[in-house]
């Protein structure tokens, strides 16, 4: 047999803010598979960047980004700084969580953990504990979408919830506050 050239082996490990990549293996396999990865980080970067600049918000009512809500990017949080009233002033600030997730974080259409919202939640300031007793009444009015149990419950807003959910912040006063910390 010839002597066929030793294969170089590498191990490449970046975390760049929620974004992770690890990969071990032959030098060219480990390039292709970072430069998918570098792709698909620019891609959810720039659509989150997009989302949180005032500039990327269109003109429709649904898209205007909420002064009553706050991306928090360091923990991956919606934080709610202005409070709805009302009798069910509970059930419309898990709503408007929701909503926060959708518009400020680019997450439209995808369910959010039941345990991220209580974290969003507890991080707002709002001292009930429970908060999947208030989006129970969002869910039996058709405004939210449950799926899962207990610990892995997962909520997504339907058209009607994101109509409601846009008309609230409004009613509070709406445009982006990205935050950061």
């Amino acid at each position: 047999m010839a002597n066929a050239e030793p294969i170089e082996i590498v191990r490449l490990r970046i975390k760049l803010d929620t974004c992770e990549f690890e990969a071990e293996g032959p030098r060219l396999v480990v390039e292709s598979y970072f430069e998918l990865w570098q792709k698909l980080v620019t891609t959810h970067l720039s659509r989150a960047a997009a989302a949180l600049s005032p500039t990327g918000a269109s003109s429709t009512a649904e898209n205007h980004r909420p002064e009553a809500l706050t991306a928090d990017l360091r923990r991956n949080l919606i934080l709610l700084n202005a409070r709805p009233a009302g009798k069910n002033h509970e059930a419309d600030a898990a709503l408007l969580l929701l909503y926060g997730y959708q518009q400020l974080l680019g997450e439209e259409g995808q369910a959010v953990l039941g345990t991220r919202l209580k974290k969003s939640w507890s991080a707002s300031g709002l001292r009930r504990t429970r908060i999947d007793r208030f989006l129970a009444k969002n869910v039996r009015a058709r405004l939210v979408k449950k799926s899962g149990v207990r610990k892995a419950s997962t909520y997504r807003l339907t058209p009607e919830g994101t109509q409601k959910a846009a008309t609230m912040v409004q009613a509070l006063g709406g445009s982006a506050a990205p935050g950061g910390a």
